[in-house]
């Protein structure tokens, strides 16, 4: 049966659908992210003593709070139910946007959902995308297919372990993330604890051009 493109008439009918975008008041635009008990290689990351998911943040603080967890599981629900309107609400909310981030929190579910991003990150050709992600698996797989990265997004694939250089998958990208426990052995140092815990100006994190990006554990 041939899918028609649904156009939402107003943005509150748009976040109806998706249920929500997140304010996180580090970075200069919104994000979105998922229960970090739905990540797939974390979860096994967490179970390794010293891994930084071993000490997840999105495990902590005000994420177990119940508003944050039912904002999680309203996301996830919304992507499952209906992923065609959901891409399309996506589009209209983030158009506009200087800057996107896909996962403050949780990571990517399947090669299904990388692809629907993607989609969305070419329809929104404006906005800056940065995705986090651990799973290489589903990152190598989406890119076997032929799919190309638009020029306005980047992969940033994560070292599992501070003070570490090596990034699985690194190669796929050639973007990735760092942790460091004292100083950056390598790459560009995240300015945002010396920036009030603010990105600024900063935009290092959704720029190709920089190629690992370093930042302090918390």
């Amino acid at each position: 049966m041939k899918q028609t493109i649904q156009f939402f008439p107003t943005r509150k009918s748009a976040q109806s659908v998706i249920g929500s975008l997140s304010n996180t008041s580090k970075m200069p635009g919104k994000s979105w992210g998922i229960s970090a008990s739905l990540c797939g290689t974390g979860a096994k990351l967490a179970k390794i003593p010293g891994t930084v998911c071993s000490d997840c943040y999105a495990m902590k603080g005000f994420y177990p709070m119940p508003s944050v967890k039912l904002a999680h599981e309203t996301r996830i629900e919304a992507w499952r139910s209906d992923r065609l309107a959901w891409c399309q609400a996506m589009v209209q909310l983030i158009t506009g946007q200087e800057t996107m981030r896909w996962f403050d929190s949780g990571d990517l579910q399947s090669a299904d959902m990388l692809r629907d991003i993607l989609s969305i990150v070419a329809r929104t050709p404006a906005t800056k995308h940065w995705i986090a992600t651990r799973e290489v698996g589903i990152v190598r797989d989406v890119l076997a297919d032929g799919v190309e990265l638009p020029g306005n997004v980047v992969i940033r694939l994560s070292a599992a372990f501070p003070d570490d250089l090596r990034i699985p998958g690194l190669e796929l990208t050639g973007n990735g993330a760092l942790v460091h426990s004292d100083k950056p052995i390598d790459g560009f140092e995240c300015k945002a604890p010396s920036q009030g815990g603010k990105c600024g100006d900063c935009r290092a994190c959704w720029s190709r051009s920089v190629k690992l990006v370093s930042y302090h554990s918390h």
